[in-house]
């Protein structure tokens, strides 16, 4: 009797190897190839002593769908968004991708707090065969991304590929772009941060899209017999 096997690239419809086969028997089972890229492919068929080489070359997959990125167009300063990416149509294949955050400020060098909310300005994601949601990291079908504080227009930009590494990333991805504008600074915070017999220092806290505060009025009101400037400080 001779033990038929086959090497672990190849899925057998036999009933499992090693399969004996009895003098002059025979025994029949078939071989399913599922490449994951489109290189050339091998694996290793042995009967008793002999060995057979299969190759085979994985077909170009089908062009990637149209897809739409669901997102804000206009943020405001400190807020956390949400991004998600969606398939126009299913996809018989299993893919993976990224979606990548860039900032281009209009008044400083990029602010560092736009992220998402995993700390980095990359999230991953998989798309399973025959699905059309983006699933990232922590199983949500979308992902949220901190604003900072800079005016600035905030890009997100998707790329593609198969589980087995086969670029699909379309030459011009299309991309989420959410503004941020410019605005009057906000005040944020304010406190007595020190007090004398003839005063106090008041400490605040301003936003400013702008990275810069040249000056500001404000208005007190005292309580009775304290004496304040009328046109403010």
């Amino acid at each position: 009797m001779w033990p038929l096997w086959a090497g672990s690239s190849c899925a057998c419809g036999a009933s499992g190897p090693p399969t004996a086969i009895a003098p002059d028997g025979s025994v029949s089972f078939s071989i399913n190839f599922s490449p994951l890229n489109t290189s050339l492919s091998s694996a290793s068929l042995r009967i008793n002593t002999a060995a057979f080489t299969l190759a085979g070359i994985g077909s170009t997959p089908q062009p990637l769908p149209d897809f739409a990125l669901q997102g804000p167009t206009s943020v405001q300063p400190f807020q956390q968004p949400s991004v998600s990416l969606t398939l126009a149509s299913y996809y018989p294949v299993a893919l993976t991708g990224t979606l990548t955050l860039t900032a281009e400020s209009e008044v400083a060098a990029s602010d560092p707090s736009v992220q998402f909310v995993t700390g980095n300005r990359l999230a991953v994601f998989t798309i399973p065969a025959g699905t059309t949601k983006a699933v990232f990291a922590s199983g949500s079908t979308q992902i949220n991304f901190q604003t900072g504080s800079l005016a600035s227009t905030i890009i997100v930009t998707p790329a593609f590929a198969t589980q087995g590494g086969l670029e699909m990333t379309p030459e011009r991805p299309t991309q989420l772009r959410a503004s941020l504008v410019s605005s009057a600074p906000q005040l944020v915070s304010a406190r007595v941060d020190s007090r004398t017999a003839n005063g106090f220092t008041v400490a605040l806290a301003v936003c400013t899209t702008t990275k810069s505060v040249t000056k500001g009025k404000h208005q007190l009101q005292g309580q009775t017999k304290l004496q304040l400037p009328a046109d403010g400080v």
